[in-house]
């Protein structure tokens, strides 16, 4: 009887483990498919890819996805159309940004993207009121395009 039994869980498991299998996919709101003669990619914005295969049959993988991805960049000022001097950074309560040009944007975002400063460069020296900021990382954006790290302390 101990045998049957065994020999029935045993071919239960069977079953069940070939009854089961899995696939990969990826659900996303943007991405593609690209392919050519010699390999096809799947992507998603914001997913890291692996790399494995065997000899002669690479395979790209999907890692995690990112619902929104919004790329910012740090710059310096040789990459600014204008020249520009952003100072005192750190700053403690008033910050200069310097530059020829006029009637451009700024906007100052806190650490969770939230906007919490705006306004124009009327003049070659605009002063942007920190002190009502609490001590953190800030991020001055100028003119929609490039974006300075601020420290407030």
């Amino acid at each position: 009887m101990k045998k049957i039994s065994l020999l029935a869980v045993l071919l239960l498991s069977i079953l069940i483990a070939a009854a089961q299998s899995t696939t990969t996919s990826q659900i996303s709101t943007t991405g593609t498919t690209s392919q050519n003669s010699n390999a096809m990619v799947d992507w998603t914005i914001g997913q890291t890819i692996t790399h494995h295969g065997t000899e002669g049959n690479p395979v790209v993988t999907p890692g995690f996805h990112q619902g929104e991805l919004q790329v910012e960049s740090i710059a310096g000022p040789e990459e600014h159309a204008f020249p520009v001097a952003v100072y005192p950074n750190p700053v403690s309560s008033e910050l200069t940004i310097e530059t020829p040009a006029r009637d451009q944007d700024y906007r100052v975002f806190n650490q969770g993207g939230q906007l919490i400063i705006q306004g124009k460069l009327k003049t070659d020296k605009t002063r942007v009121d920190f002190s009502g900021l609490s001590v953190g990382t800030y991020f001055l954006q100028l003119n929609k395009c490039k974006t300075h790290k601020i420290i407030k302390h």
